[in-house]
């Protein structure tokens, strides 16, 4: 069983997030959470990101299926019967991409792979692959956040990147305060790698760091 959440400033905000988006999730009400801070920090950035593009898409959301209705898996779950986010063009109204949370996608050897966030093709089925795969996010939480990410979590995404043939993909969506999330992000409460810059562009990884409601959060590279 994960260990209570004891992040009180995330707590709040992903509750006060789930409220506004009308997301019926345990986490929305008063209840004490039976997670880890570090399911909470991937909840506060999926929440942020949809946020974010309400300013300029049609954002709607899609429950999922029972058992698994308003249940955002904690760990790797088949995309079936598990939430999502549709993102529309305000106008058409024709769906751009799903944004997956906490889904598994087969990589190009054929391995099921949990990423934390994914955006996803329109059109993506049930069971995606790394053809229906745009860009991907990861979210590494710190108890103090003063610690840096490390060489082997910076080495693993930059790995995923490739198994996932990501490095000259994108999902060309509009972000607005949010910008910097426009890539392949390894997202952190606390600091950088100590990679130098040259190497996150050779990677095309970019870290996003102090990602935190009581933070202002920095890009690297920048």
């Amino acid at each position: 069983m994960a260990d209570n959440a004891k992040d009180k400033d995330l707590i709040s905000r992903v509750q006060a997030s789930a409220q506004k988006l009308r997301i019926a999730a345990m986490w929305s009400h008063g209840l004490s959470l039976k997670v880890a801070d570090s399911f909470l920090l991937e909840l506060y950035l999926l929440f942020m990101i949809i946020e974010d593009f309400q300013k300029t898409y049609d954002v709607e959301y899609d429950p999922g299926l029972y058992p698994n209705k308003h249940v955002f898996p904690q760990s790797g779950a088949k995309k079936n019967t598990r939430p999502k986010f549709l993102i529309k063009d305000k106008i058409s109204k024709q769906t751009i991409c799903q944004i997956c949370p906490g889904t598994r996608v087969q990589d190009m050897d054929g391995n099921d792979r949990a990423i934390d966030i994914s955006f996803q093709t329109a059109t993506s089925p049930d069971s995606p692959t790394l053809q229906h795969l745009l860009q991907i996010f990861d979210a590494k939480y710190r108890k103090r956040p003063s610690k840096r990410l490390t060489s082997h979590e910076f080495s693993e995404f930059a790995r995923w990147i490739d198994l996932f043939q990501l490095k000259s993909k994108s999902a060309s969506l509009t972000f607005n305060a949010l910008s910097d999330l426009s890539a392949h992000c390894l997202v952190t409460n606390g600091e950088e790698t100590t990679e130098v810059d040259a190497e996150r562009n050779r990677r095309s990884v970019r870290e996003i760091v102090k990602f935190h409601p009581k933070s202002v959060h920095r890009r690297r590279p920048p």
